[in-house]
């Protein structure tokens, strides 16, 4: 696609137009670079083939509808890849995206994809952690070669930090008087180029306190790091990452992932993903009584709604307790 020079667009130009101008004019003064690449792999893979040449004036509900049918049924138009249900709505949230601020720019009249159908996700159940798994991990992480994975994965469960957030720390996030580590940058990978931004949302910038387990983890990650960079020759800095590569770089996130999912393949609980281990910590929190309010601020979420609708499960002691009550209320 190429930015549309024009200054005016009107329900004559067609949608690859309309997104052209989405991508380098608009999305850039709200949205994170990050955001607009997966954005941009989104239209251009799957909706550009189907409608880049369609007149946005013959853009209809019904015409929404036939994408997201076609991409659900024949999946990528480039490498026929089967699209999942979730996938599938993903890419009608971005196209909605559009022409949600085409309308607002007075570009078209309505969002033809508000009346559109979402795709429906099958309610199949998601192997999580419980309580006895997690600590299982902090126990296959001790037994770790690669040791400061093992710190790493271990920390990720104790504070329920995103990957992201915990490749970007540097030492100047810690306060070990204060007992707390402070999230204000995160690191993504965009075109197969590593970045270091801001995080997720504004409520994500926050101070996170931290436990016994917690702080023992970062006073021996930090020998470890006084170490590798003494054999670095490079002189420790409070501005160097926490966790580290071997060059005293930032600690590559694929790689931690991968560990961690090989580890845990390894020792039975396949179909793990790293994100599970904030998904646990926050889990553990609510069912242990922590108030929802509390828990969402730990986590940075915008609010406790997105805590209660993406991160709660209940744990089977956490069921058998209802039962109890019941008892013990109609003795």
């Amino acid at each position: 696609m190429e930015l549309v020079i024009q200054n005016i667009l009107t329900e004559e130009n067609t949608f690859s137009e309309l997104a052209s101008w989405y991508l380098e004019v608009s999305a850039p003064q709200k949205l994170k670079d990050h955001t607009i690449f997966n954005y941009r792999l989104l239209l251009t893979d799957f909706v550009i083939p189907y409608l880049g040449d369609t007149k946005l004036s013959d853009i209809s509900p019904v015409t929404v509808d036939n994408l997201l049918a076609s991409l659900r049924e024949n999946g990528s138009p480039k490498t026929g890849r089967v699209l999942k249900a979730s996938t599938v709505n993903q890419i009608r949230m971005v196209l909605s995206a559009v022409f949600t601020i085409a309308v607002k720019k007075h570009i078209v009249n309505e969002n033809p994809v508000v009346s559109s159908t979402p795709v429906r996700i099958d309610c199949t159940s998601r192997p999580f952690l419980d309580i006895r798994e997690c600590r299982k991990i902090i126990k296959l992480c001790d037994d770790l070669k690669n040791k400061q994975v093992g710190r790493a994965v271990k920390f990720l469960l104790l504070t329920g930090l995103r990957r992201g957030e915990l490749v970007g720390l540097i030492w100047k996030d810690i306060d070990f008087k204060k007992r707390e580590v402070k999230i204000s940058r995160t690191v993504f990978r965009s075109a197969g180029k590593t970045y270091t931004g801001t995080p997720k949302s504004a409520t994500s910038v926050r101070t996170v306190a931290l436990g016994d387990k917690a702080v023992q983890i970062l006073n021996d990650q930090k020998c470890y790091a006084e170490q590798l960079c003494a054999a670095n020759r490079i002189e420790f800095s409070n501005l160097l990452p926490v966790f580290m590569n071997k060059k005293c770089g930032k600690m590559n996130g694929d790689y931690l992932n991968n560990t961690f999912r090989k580890m845990m393949k390894q020792s039975g609980l396949s179909g793990m993903h790293i994100h599970d281990l904030r998904h646990a910590n926050a889990s553990i929190l609510i069912n242990e009584g922590v108030p929802m309010k509390v828990v969402s601020e730990h986590l940075g979420h915008s609010s406790a709604l997105v805590t209660e609708q993406f991160y709660i499960h209940l744990f089977p002691d956490a069921l058998r307790i209802t039962a109890k009550v019941i008892d013990r209320v109609l003795k």
